[in-house]
């Protein structure tokens, strides 16, 4: 994704899959300075339950967890570039676990 409005599109969607979402920072870690910019490293996990329709097809109100890692390049405060991995396949077999 590029910019900030498709990536506010993939969010909402996935908020309307898994209504109940609980997010926690794992670790975070940063480098830089005002001067120099920051980069940071933060790993993550949220836990839900599969309860709206969307790229995953029919609600299957199965609970998921999932982990993932976001790295951030900041300038002045802003988020210039934002880098997120997670493991979708581990979240499809939580869903279709059938």
């Amino acid at each position: 994704m590029y910019g900030r409005g498709a990536f506010q599109s993939y969010l909402l969607s996935f908020m309307a899959m898994f209504p109940d979402l609980a997010f926690q920072i794992d670790d975070i870690y940063w480098m830089g300075n005002d001067k120099d910019d920051y980069i940071t490293s933060m790993r993550w996990t949220i836990q839900g339950t599969h309860g709206g329709w969307g790229i995953y097809g029919a609600p299957t109100n199965r609970p998921v967890r999932m982990w993932g890692i976001t790295q951030q390049h900041i300038r002045n405060g802003v988020i210039q570039a934002e880098w997120m991995m997670f493991n979708e396949f581990e979240l499809m077999q939580q869903i279709y676990k059938d």
